[in-house]
């Protein structure tokens, strides 16, 4: 076997010539592949191995099983007992992975072809045998090489008196990613990393690799010939190892968010069914499901809102704008945002109807009579039926495009409230308070228009949320204006008019989804583009991830972010709470009431048409046990 022990700088036998040369020594070993016996990793009769395992590549190694393991010391406690001879423990003896319990060895055999015999019948070694081929010169040629152009870097780490491994379980396991990571890491000539990457890859890559394949690689053989393929071997190496760093610094990155969110995540076990019905339904969870629901979605909180305002708390604590303009401002912010939501409501209603009817050639009039809407939405209707009238073949073909349209002058006039005040303030939302962040405050000061733009389907589902969780419009008062709580200005009411403000998960969701249609103008990026935007804001605003101290809190399904002392709160009442078996009976008894309630029901509507039967008949007398 060939390695930096058989290179030696010699000196000219000429008397008077002082040059001196390098050589390659000490072969007697070798094997010669044309011979049928030549198998590597022979034990001579003597018991000593006349090589060192640091240059034989990965297919020289194996990992033995249990019972293998024990065939293997067999074989060689008897060739040690018939030759009567100390077999080379060093090279023989099995190399164990402290973390997996697993154990390798070096396919070596005694003279011969690896079977031994004696009273007791034939033991054989528990592997095959290797041949020798010249892909093993070529692997040996690549440790050498490796080590040359790395300033003396080993691939493996070997004992330095013998240079035997020290372990066989990296080069047993050596495959092509492996080589990739050592050489990109350790060798920086681009030509180097080419050769290297084939000598030293797996078995497959080395199989058809000829060492005069290996000579004529413009690393060894630079001629005016080979230039235009040594500046494309230089290219594609540069762009590999570019690739590999950005994947490293992902992973590294990843590795340090994963223990961040470690150390930001509280697990709870609570059988409170209102509770987890909340923890499935903020923000955080359903952005994900608006847009596609991305398993490499960043966990971080998505409920946020942005504001033309500043918010600071007043004497009393609460939450409130700082100037009258500001308050004022929050009236009409909270106006336009239920106005939005009742818009993306009226676009879902519209969708869901022509849906049912595919292929219909609708009427504006025809369209309006079919809407399952209650009172509060003339304006719409007048607007859609306006919109309708300038372009009659394009809504009959798609009215959705009146009900985006009328999506978009929503957006339009939230959008003139920023520029008027020429401010932005981006306020994370405690999902288990409903209230912004204070600490969670960060200033936009460049493309105001374009933040507020991306961030609408974020903001709109957090109002929906604190909707859902309030039971109507005062959620909205207490996100922007803490200090009015629960007083809502009466200027709201028609734009509240004929809202649902339900938990519902499926209308969240579409009219969310429905609304970034209406806004993009590519709504086909994928989910995890436009969730790694949020991403990208925070990260510009909140570098250090702080994410105004908001805790992720989680039972293993779901999650929610709020503050330090909303979880000690969830805490305290989780430790108060009933157990499972006492939840299980609260829902059993109102189930049970609910039963009662349906069947006194069914009774008085059995009572009500027996009555109108009797009107009819003119029977006058009523049953005796009606009431």
């Amino acid at each position: 076997n060939v390695n930096m022990r058989n290179i030696q700088c010699l000196s000219s036998s000429d008397e008077g010539n002082s040059e001196r040369h390098w050589a390659v020594s000490n072969l007697h070993c070798a094997c010669r592949m044309k011979e049928k016996s030549g198998y590597v990793a022979e034990i001579s009769a003597n018991g000593l191995g006349q090589f060192s395992t640091d240059a034989y590549p990965p297919e020289t190694f194996v990992k033995l099983s249990p019972d293998e393991l024990q065939q293997y010391n067999k074989y060689w406690d008897k060739v040690e007992q018939l030759h009567n001879i100390t077999v080379d423990r060093e090279i023989i003896d099995p190399r164990a992975d402290l973390q997996t319990g697993e154990w390798y060895v070096l396919r070596c055999h005694y003279m011969g072809n690896g079977s031994i015999e004696d009273s007791d019948g034939k033991v054989s070694l528990p592997y095959k045998l290797v041949t020798a081929r010249e892909t093993m010169d070529v692997w040996a040629l690549g440790l050498i090489l490796f080590s040359l152009c790395s300033s003396g870097q080993l691939l493996f780490q070997t004992n330095p008196r013998s240079g035997n491994l020290l372990s066989y379980e990296m080069v047993c396991n050596w495959d092509q990613e492996a080589a990739e990571s050592s050489v990109y890491k350790y060798i920086e000539d681009p030509l180097a990393q080419d050769i290297l990457l084939r000598m030293l890859g797996s078995y497959e890559e080395r199989s058809t690799l000829h060492m005069e394949a290996v000579m004529a690689h413009p690393f060894f053989a630079k001629t005016p010939k080979t230039e235009e393929t040594t500046n494309h071997i230089i290219q594609t190496r540069l762009k590999e190892k570019a690739a590999r760093k950005r994947a490293f610094e992902n992973a590294v990155s990843t590795t340090s968010i994963n223990e961040w969110l470690k150390k930001r995540t509280a697990t709870i076990l609570c059988w409170d069914l209102d509770f987890q019905m909340r923890m499935h339904r903020t923000p955080s969870e359903l952005i994900k499901k608006v847009f596609g629901s991305p398993e490499n979605a960043p966990i971080i909180p998505y409920s946020y809102i942005i504001l033309p305002y500043k918010l600071a708390r007043n004497k009393a604590g609460k939450i409130t704008p700082v100037t009258k303009k500001d308050v004022e401002s929050a009236e009409q912010m909270g106006k336009d945002m239920l106005h939005l939501s009742k818009t993306c409501y009226f676009a879902c209603q519209i969708q869901k109807v022509i849906l049912e009817k595919k292929n219909h050639k609708w009427s504006a009039s025809e369209l309006a009579a079919s809407l399952p809407l209650e009172d509060g939405f003339q304006d719409l209707v007048t607007e859609m039926t306006s919109l309708a009238s300038k372009d009659v073949a394009l809504f009959r073909d798609d009215p959705m495009y009146a009900a985006k349209k009328i999506i978009q002058n929503a957006v339009v006039r939230m959008q003139e409230r920023f520029e008027e005040s020429k401010r932005a303030f981006v306020y994370l939302v405690d999902e288990f308070e409903g209230l912004p962040i204070l600490d969670g405050r960060h200033e936009v000061t460049t493309k105001i228009s374009d933040v507020v733009e991306r961030s609408l389907p974020f903001m709109h589902m957090c109002q929906l949320y604190v909707r859902g969780v309030s039971g109507g419009s005062s959620g909205i008062v207490k996100l922007i204006f803490q200090a009015a709580f629960p007083h809502i200005p009466p200027s709201w009411d028609l734009e509240a008019t004929g809202l649902s403000n339900a938990l519902d998960e499926k209308s969240m969701i579409n009219e969310t989804r429905i609304l970034h249609d209406a806004i993009s103008s590519d709504s086909r990026r994928g989910g995890a583009s436009i969730l790694g935007n949020a991403e990208t804001l925070f990260r510009s605003l909140d570098p250090k991830r702080n994410f105004g101290g908001l805790k992720r809190v989680t039972n293993g399904e779901a999650s929610l972010w709020t503050s330090e002392d909303a979880l000690k709160s969830i805490q305290e009442d989780i430790v108060n709470a009933s157990s499972f078996s006492d939840a299980y009976g609260a829902k059993a008894t109102l189930d049970r009431k609910l039963q009662e309630k349906d069947k006194r029901i069914a009774e008085l509507e059995k009572q009500l048409e027996e009555m109108e039967f009797r009107r009819k008949m003119n029977l006058t007398a009523l049953p005796d046990d009606v009431d």
